[in-house]
This record gives C-alpha cells, structure tokens and sequence, in this order.
C-alpha cells in the first residue's frame, strides 16, 4: 500500500467486510429453517426486483458521485456544489422511481405487503450518502455506520422473526436498519461542506455523465440481481429462487472480501488520474492483480471442499441442492475479483467508461441468453451455470480492452501458481472430510487446516504476497 491513509481505509473497509462474512453464519441458519426455503424466495424475488427499481431511479450517481468528489477532494466550495446538485438531483429521479413502483408492483396481490414494506429502502435511497465519504476517501464512518446495520437487523431477525409466516416482518428488519444507517452519516457532513447559493447550483448537468455510468450499472445488475427475478419468472416456483439465493449467499458473501480492495482503491486512482501519474496506476493495479488472486483461489477452492458438510448442518433439511449450487457459482470469485480490478480500479478512475460499459453489456447479454436457455431445463442449477457464463464474458472482454496498457500474459501468469497452492489446500481439506464425521466442528477444523495449509505454502514460498501484507502491517 503506497500510504497509511490506502492502508487505513482498507482496514476499515476490511473491517467492515468481515462482518459481513459473519453476519449470514449467524442468521442464516436460523431463517433457513424458520422461513425455509419458499419464504426466504418470497422475500429474495421482491428485493430483486425493488433493488432493480433503485438502481433506475439513482440512473449511476454512487459511482458518478464518489468519482466526482475523488476528483475535488481539496476543493471544499466545488465539492460541496457537486453534492448538493447530486443530492438534488437524486431526489428528482428517485420521486420518478417510486412512482413506477407504486404503479407497476406494489398492486401485485401476491407480494403486495412485501412490496408496501420495501417502499423503505427506495426512501433509503435518497438520503444515501455513501459515495461523498468514499469519494473523500473516509471509510471510517461507513464502516461503522455499516457494521450498524448488521448489527441492528441481526437483533431485530432474532427477536422478531419466529414462523413462516414473518417473511413480511424479516423485510421489515432489514429495511429499517438500512434507513437509519443512512441517516447516520448526515451528521458527519459538519465541516466537510460550505453553503452554496442555491440559485447556482446546476442540478441537471450532472445527468448526462450519470447516465453513461448508469448503463453499466443497470446492465451489470441484470446478471446481479435480474436472474432472481428471471427463476421467479420462468419458473413460477418460489423454491428454486430460495434455493439459488441461498447458493449466492454464501458466495456473494466470499465475494465481498474479494472485493473490497476495490472500493478503496477507486477512489485513490482517480485521485492518481487526475494528478497525472499513469506509472504509478500501473503499479498499483499490478499489486491489486495479484492480492485478488491470492485471496480468491483458495476461496473458490475451499467453497468446493466444505460445500457438502457445510451445507449439510448450516441449511438443515430441504436444501440438498444448495452445496451443489455453492460449488457451481464459486468460480465467480476469481472472475469477478480479476474483473473488478480492471473495471472498478482502472476503467473507471481513469474516464474509460465507455469500455467499461462495453464490458458489462456483454456480460449482461451472455447472462440473459444463458437464463433464457438453461433456466426452464435445469432451474437454480441453470440460473447458477448463466452468473458464472457471464463473469468470463466480462472478463474476456476487459482483458482484450487493457491489451495495450497491461501485458494479459503477464496477468494471467499470476494465477497458475495461486491455484496450485489451492489445490494442495484442497487435498489437505478434503481428507479431514473423509476422516471426521460430518459437522459444524468438522468443518472449523477444515477451515483451520486449509488456512494453515495455503499460509504455510505461500510462507516457506516466499511469496511477493507475503512481502506486500509485512509492507502493510509495519506502516
């Protein structure tokens, strides 16, 4: 990490991120029994959806909005003008949103209570402040702020949620939270901004640049959140949308500390960018390269060898499709880990939105053509091969996108000796399957092992990894 500041932040972010990892080991084994499996896809199908309508009604400020303030970062008067048009302008297209909403899902009979609760999180939207502190680089608020919420909707699922029959009560916990989190951070804005006469701000001319992000947005959300609704769809059956959310889960939730790097070093490039710096950014991302596939290896590896035992006494009966489903979409950790540094790190700091782009709706139209094909003949299993079809899509066409400004070869050089390690990890966690009897001591002792084993081989190595992480812990 090339200051304490980056260091600092990706602490925090990691910090954060952890959490996140522990947050579902807590609760998800209770709601997958309390709710089973119709329940959690009842409430997984409408917060796909009411997530969907976020996304239109925001049109791209997160991304837009913390790129523009990494930009100003020590300009106090035009940082506070760009958020305050952003704000502004966010509320304008988020009114629009609910409208839509109110008109097009809310009046469905079947999810209707559902749908009346979730109208919190599209409220949530519009106070949602988190691209300016990330823009300033400060993530020490958002990662208290979030940790909050997971707090808070861990206590609420516990307490409130007892049969069934409480999917609208198990929204509820996790829409309110989600609200308060995001009023939390209003107070922080104290000494960060300044006034600006209001007959000065110019809140539309941030639409058009939002739009051109936005496009990538919406398209990657159509293989992130869409394919939910697409098993809803083509398969009326709430069971299998329970089933693919709770394979995703446990992924998605790996997939969070895959990328977390990501968000820190985003803002930080742009900063880079816009000082001019090109050699530096190469450096940097070289270094995000290979932390990516140093962590995601062994994840997509490790998924695969603890899926059978782990499923087997987290979920409990009724989800027998699920480990399979964990070790068909693990590989989307490596994808989605490479792609992130390219697209998330690179394309857009430095302005290549347009590629990005070109990127995402690639991958979005592999997505749906996939869906469309494998999802009425094999279900969740169908909808899982499509997530990881469309990940190489996006993958391929980013690397043919930065042939020029990185060497592909000396990329994808990095990644066979990563996955060796993890397969010698996975041999060694495998054999503790095989020796013990099937458990949640069983699969702590195969964590333990498969940590221990992939340290060691990096270690006795001598591994660049090894090299950067001492680097970060004596700054």
């Amino acid at each position: 990490m090339p200051n304490s500041r980056l260091t600092q932040n990706y602490i925090y972010n990691l910090t954060y991120q952890v959490f996140t990892v522990l947050a579902p080991f807590i609760t998800t084994p209770y709601i997958s029994r309390v709710l089973g499996a119709e329940g959690i896809g009842a409430y997984s199908f409408t917060q796909s959806n009411v997530t969907f309508v976020i996304l239109i009604s925001t049109v791209g400020v997160s991304l837009y909005g913390q790129r523009a303030i990494a930009y100003k970062q020590h300009d106090r008067e035009e940082r506070s003008r760009i958020f305050f048009e952003i704000i502004l302008m966010r509320a304008a297209t988020v009114c629009v949103g609910l409208a839509v909403y109110s008109i097009f899902l809310v009046p469905t009979q079947k999810y209707h209570q559902l749908y009346m609760i979730q109208y919190i999180d599209i409220i949530a939207s519009v106070i949602d402040i988190t691209w300016f502190f990330q823009g300033m680089e400060e993530f020490k608020y958002i990662a208290v702020r979030n940790i909050f919420i997971r707090a808070i909707g861990i206590v609420l699922v516990f307490a409130l949620v007892k049969n069934a029959g409480d999917v609208p009560l198990y929204a509820l916990c996790y829409s309110v939270p989600v609200f308060l989190g995001n009023l939390y951070l209003w107070p922080r804005l104290k000494g960060r901004l300044c006034r600006v006469p209001f007959r000065t701000l110019r809140v539309f001319s941030h639409l058009k640049p939002c739009m051109l992000l936005f496009i990538p947005q919406i398209a990657s959300q159509i293989y992130v959140v869409l394919d939910k609704s697409m098993l809803g769809f083509l398969t009326t059956n709430d069971l299998e949308v329970g089933y693919y959310e709770q394979g995703q889960k446990i992924v998605k939730v790996a997939l969070i500390v895959v990328t977390s790097l990501g968000t820190v070093m985003m803002p930080h490039v742009a900063k880079i960018f816009s000082s001019g710096d090109h050699t530096r950014i190469q450096g940097e991302l070289l270094k995000s390269f290979r932390l990516v596939v140093a962590l995601a290896a062994p994840m997509v590896l490790g998924l695969c060898a603890i899926a059978d035992n782990f499923g087997s006494w987290f979920y409990g009966p009724g989800y027998e499709k699920v480990p399979a489903l964990i070790m068909i979409i693990s590989p989307i950790l490596l994808l989605v880990g490479l792609s992130n540094v390219i697209g998330i790190q690179y394309l857009l700091p430095t302005n290549r939105d347009r590629e990005f782009t070109i990127s995402v709706i690639c991958g979005s139209a592999a997505n749906v053509i996939m869906n469309l094909i494998l999802i009425p003949r094999w279900g969740a299993f169908g909808a899982s091969i499509a997530s990881v079809f469309a990940e190489v899509a996006v993958l391929a066409v980013q690397l043919y996108i930065v042939r020029r400004k990185f060497s592909v070869p000396a990329i994808l050089k990095i990644i066979p000796r990563y996955i060796v390690y993890a397969a010698l990890m996975y041999a060694g966690v495998r054999a503790v399957s095989l020796l013990l009897p099937g458990g949640i001591i069983t699969t702590g002792i195969q964590v333990f092992v498969g940590a221990f084993i992939y340290i060691l081989l990096l270690a006795v190595r001598k591994d660049e990894v090894v090299t950067m992480i001492k680097k970060v812990v004596q700054k």
